[in-house]
């Protein structure tokens, strides 16, 4: 019998692992700290991405978690935030 292959959750799961243990080398902590809160919305954001069209690619899901948070830092630095607090 052939394996199935591993549900989209699993595999976003499977990729923000693998990235995490990427990020101990990453030597800038303020740039670690933003992956790291970039990583800790991938799961929230499978769930959004889920619920209209599933991605193709794991991948997807984490980079855009990342780029969001990213994005939503900079607002609030900027001190925007009110406008991006809900999401």
């Amino acid at each position: 019998m052939g394996r199935t292959a591993p549900t989209l959750r699993a595999a976003v799961r499977a990729e923000i692992a693998r990235l995490r243990k990427l990020l101990r080398f990453v030597r800038d902590e303020e740039l670690r700290e933003a992956l790291e809160d970039g990583l800790n919305h991938a799961e929230e954001l499978h769930d959004t991405y889920i619920s209209t069209e599933p991605p193709m690619d794991p991948m997807e899901v984490v980079l855009m978690s990342m780029i969001a948070e990213l994005y939503r830092r900079l607002r609030r630095r900027e001190g925007l935030g009110s406008r991006c607090e809900g999401g």
